[in-house]
């Protein structure tokens, strides 16, 4: 008797033998007597049991995907969506438990709405953290990715989860819920192990969370669209329709359409009107390129431009903000564009003055910086002038008119002047120099100095004033606005090269708070304006941004110092005024300095002017500098006019000598800044011992101490350094013989 093959199908009485064994088995799995099932029948009945097991589980989360889409339909409310679900996927039995988080809309570091079903006061602790932006390990890979993330021991992965212990050691299943490119949150839930492992299972939890994952992103669309219409209900946003055709024919406008455009919604859809044409040209291709870019893109719904221009029916151009919708038929092809458009001009012109205020911050930071850095220098080399000029200045007083070496000493002398004056010109810009405030009337000073003008410019500059009647007074420097004038001739006599028109105008201003705002250290209120135009070669707008510049020039190498404007600019800014320049190419320039009116000053005061023949005097003068050769310069400078000096190093020497002295004293020449204590704390305490002394201060350099801001007190008397002989003979007098 031979043996059936072994691959041979069971007989027809086989099966059924097979089918009724494992009927009885299924019933007894069902009956909870499974342990009765014995022999080969076990594992066919265990199979059909799973079998059995797998359909209702199917079966079940088909249904909670049906009734979540019903939910979807009905519903706009995230919140209710993903509750709403939540309940949806437990009550079913599909899954165990539930649970939803989403983005926080302003903070995507952490979660904002959630909702949960199947843990009970468990999930507060979870709901705590994710609000905190406290993510477990699970939660981070779902975001991070759009595969479908599966922890198959939750209690042992995920020790530091606060939901592990309510899983029932079930495994866990989680999604990213987005749209495109949009990640919106996570779907999480819990299943036996066996169905988190069937293919079929994982798909369609993997369809569920891209379902809500859309229909949040139709939410969102919602509410754009809901915001567009508060736009155009709430503010002077227009919504326009153009055709998809050559030239953008525009099918809608809104009835506030002529408060862009100026053209009425009637215009607009009279047929003879384009979107293109409204459309700024420079601006007019970027636009259309954006639009044909997202219409390629078949899921592009929605989409903002950059920022754009029209011309408006008057020919002004207003700037646009616009969120274009397209419309498409059943096939993607493009019907029409939906815009909102918002007109933001008045936001771009204060970008525009923002950008122009940082601009001119971060140049007067510049000119700051190396004004500190002339100053220092401009210090240091009026100590080293002073003595070249005072030793030169005393030999030349002790050598004869026939003495060959007189002219050597001259030049010696003379070139050491030029120096001092290129100091002062670093002084200025670097607005170190302190300066004598009179009260000034404008049109006096510039009238007066109109003579040395013509003696200075060449013969075909001709020089025009137009000066204002009855300007008011403004408080300034009288030698360093005169410099201001003097420096913008020259520098206007060099763009004529040929020849010209020099206008030096004075006008009666109001700067405003506005033009205030949007120009740096510009204080509102009335003021006086010098002007100074030329009819030169005039300067491009890259030159002009450079022009205060310091060494800055456009001359050939050897012809300027760069120091002129650059000086203006400071002794301007000492005055707490404002320059401003306007220049084209081929049309000249011209200068406007605006000076503050005097706040309810005198009329300007005579200069004391004192004889040569007084010169000298018999007085006892207390000298304190720290630096030695200026020390022995000034004694012996003032020994030779006939006064008694007392020297000392600094304030500390100085009142110990006082201290010492019985005799009487006049005057305390000192100098500002010295290493233990400045001039004016000397002074102070100086006149705790002689209540009626005199004093003059001295500096090549100061600060806030003796100056505010470069600006000597009322009444304060001082001098420069470098000084010469005769200037520091005649200001020695001048303050002796005042009251």
């Amino acid at each position: 008797m031979h043996n059936a093959p072994e691959n041979a199908l069971p007989s027809y009485e086989e099966l059924q033998r097979r089918l009724e064994a494992a009927e009885a088995a299924l019933q007894a799995i069902r009956d909870g007597q499974v342990d009765t099932i014995v022999g080969d029948n076990r594992h066919l009945v265990v199979r059909l049991a799973e079998a059995e097991a797998r359909e209702a589980h199917i079966r079940r989360v088909l249904m909670s995907i049906r009734n979540v889409n019903q939910l979807i339909v009905q519903t706009t409310d995230p919140h209710h969506l993903i509750q709403g679900a939540c309940d949806h996927l437990t009550e079913t039995m599909g899954y165990f438990n539930a649970w939803i988080a989403l983005l926080d809309a302003d903070d995507k570091t952490r979660m904002g709405m959630i909702a949960a079903t199947g843990y009970g006061d468990g999930f507060e602790i979870m709901q705590n953290r994710l609000k905190q932006g406290q993510y477990t390990h699970c939660l981070n890979r779902a975001l991070a990715d759009d595969a479908l993330v599966v922890v198959a021991d939750p209690v042992n992965e995920c020790p530091d989860c606060p939901l592990s212990r309510h899983y029932g050691g079930r495994v866990g299943m989680a999604r990213r819920l987005a749209y495109l490119e949009t990640v919106f949150g996570v779907l999480f839930v819990s299943v036996p192990k066996t169905f988190a492992e069937d293919e079929e299972a994982g798909d369609l939890f993997c369809e569920l969370a891209d379902d809500l994952g859309f229909a949040l992103h139709k939410m969102d669309e919602a509410k754009a669209l809901q915001r567009a219409n508060e736009i155009i209900v709430r503010s002077p946003a227009v919504a326009i329709v153009w055709k998809n055709a050559e030239g953008w024919p525009v099918i809608f406008a809104s009835e506030n359409a002529d408060g862009i455009f100026g053209w009425t919604a009637r215009d607009l859809l009279s047929g003879t009107i384009v979107y293109a044409d409204l459309i700024h040209p420079d601006d007019r291709q970027r636009v259309a390129g954006e639009v044909a870019q997202r219409s390629a893109d078949p899921s592009a719904a929605h989409f903002e431009h950059a920022p754009y221009r029209i011309v408006t029916k008057a020919g002004d151009v207003r700037w646009i903000a616009d969120m274009t919708h397209i419309r498409r038929d059943d096939n993607g092809a493009v019907l029409s564009y939906e815009g909102i458009l918002l007109d933001i001009t008045d936001q771009k012109q204060a970008e525009a003055d923002k950008n122009r205020l940082e601009a001119q911050f971060q140049q007067s930071q510049k000119l700051e910086s190396i004004g500190r850095l002339a100053g220092g220098v401009a210090h240091d080399l009026n100590n080293l002038l002073s003595p070249i000029l005072g030793y030169g200045e005393m030999l030349l007083e002790d050598t004869d008119a026939e003495d060959p070496r007189r002219e050597p000493m001259e030049e010696i002398i003379l070139a050491g002047e030029r120096a001092r004056d290129l100091v002062r010109q670093l002084l200025a810009f670097s607005r170190k120099q302190v300066l004598s405030f009179r009260t000034i009337e404008l049109n006096t000073l510039v009238t007066g100095f109109e003579k040395l003008l013509r003696r200075t410019v060449r013969e075909d500059i001709h020089i025009h004033l137009t000066l204002a009647d009855s300007l008011p007074p403004v408080k300034g420097d009288t030698g360093q606005i005169e410099q201001i004038i003097m420096n913008m001739a020259v520098n206007a006599q060099d763009a004529m090269p040929h020849g010209g028109m020099l206008t030096l105008e004075t006008a009666m201003v109001e700067l405003d708070r506005q033009y205030a705002d949007r120009h740096e250290e510009v204080m509102p209120g009335p003021h006086v304006m010098l002007g100074i135009s030329d009819t030169g070669i005039g300067m491009d707008e890259e030159t002009r941004k450079h022009l205060f510049e310091p060494f800055f020039t456009t001359k050939p190498v050897g012809e300027g110092t760069g120091l002129g404007l650059a000086t203006v600019y400071g002794i301007v800014k000492q005055h707490k005024g404002h320059v401003w320049v306007y220049s084209e190419p081929g049309r000249g320039t011209t200068f406007k300095v605006y000076l503050p009116v005097a706040a309810g000053a005198r009329m300007a005061e005579k200069d004391v002017t004192v004889e040569d023949a007084a010169f000298k005097g018999s007085e006892t003068i207390l000298l304190v500098e720290d630096n030695q050769q200026l020390r022995k310069l000034a004694r012996a400078l003032l020994m030779r006019r006939g006064y008694s000096v007392l020297t000392a190093a600094n304030g500390k020497e100085a009142l110990s000598i006082l201290e010492d002295h019985a005799a009487p004293l006049d005057l305390l020449l000192t100098d500002v800044i010295m290493p233990d204590m400045n001039g004016r704390e000397l002074y102070f305490r100086a006149m705790e011992i002689y209540p009626e002394l005199k004093v003059l201060y001295m500096s090549g350099y100061t600060d806030n101490v003796i100056a505010h801001h470069g600006v000597l007190d009322e009444g304060v008397q001082f001098i420069q350094k470098p000084f010469t002989v005769k200037a520091l003979a005649t200001k020695v007098r001048e303050v002796l013989m005042a009251e």
